[in-house]
């Protein structure tokens, strides 16, 4: 049940960044950006709830059923990608719309292999938002780490470009890859 309405904050959370970010594509935007702004918020939404979904069964090991997901998910892209290029298409809208629609029918398989845990009764936001914070925090930290990983990774990228030549490069690099 914790699950459940977890779930359920994640999708009101969603839908209130993605009806702000519509909100301010409709109003600073013009024609075709209006277009792509809302494509990524209706974007936002299904491509974490696919996540949701996926991650749901990979933790539960039920690998079969992820197995299923993404190649329905994949499937479906394909065929509609392939009508849109035999058709002679040539507006990415719907390209787009064919990637969020093969999304749609996996994320509608996935709720179907494991209903309890998308309907049902939820519990009250009380209980939920003391393991919510903290998986706020550790999501947080994460990001936290990631950006400096590529920051470290960049700098020495830099360093490496403006203080080194080719051949020093080459021989640090390989004696790192002889290292590991």
């Amino acid at each position: 049940i914790k699950l459940r309405t977890q779930f359920f904050i994640l999708l009101v959370c969603l839908n209130f960044f993605a009806l702000i970010l519509s909100g301010c594509g409709l109003f600073f935007f013009e024609n075709e950006n209006k277009e792509l702004v809302f494509l990524i918020a209706v974007s936002i939404l299904i491509k974490n709830v696919f996540t949701y979904a996926s991650y749901s069964f990979q933790i539960t090991n039920r690998i079969k059923n992820y197995a299923v997901q993404v190649i329905l998910h994949r499937v479906v892209y394909l065929l509609g990608a392939v009508v849109l290029i035999w058709g002679d298409v040539n507006d990415f809208f719907w390209f787009c719309f064919i990637e969020m629609f093969g999304e749609f029918i996996a994320i509608c398989y996935a709720f179907s292999c494991n209903p309890d845990l998308y309907i049902g009764k939820l519990t009250t936001a009380k209980n939920v938002l003391v393991e919510l914070k903290m998986n706020v925090l550790a999501g947080l930290m994460l990001m936290v780490a990631n950006w400096t990983g590529n920051f470290m990774v960049a700098l020495m990228r830099l360093v490496v470009q403006n203080k080194w030549g080719m051949l020093t490069f080459g021989q640090v690099s390989f004696s790192f890859s002889v290292m590991q």
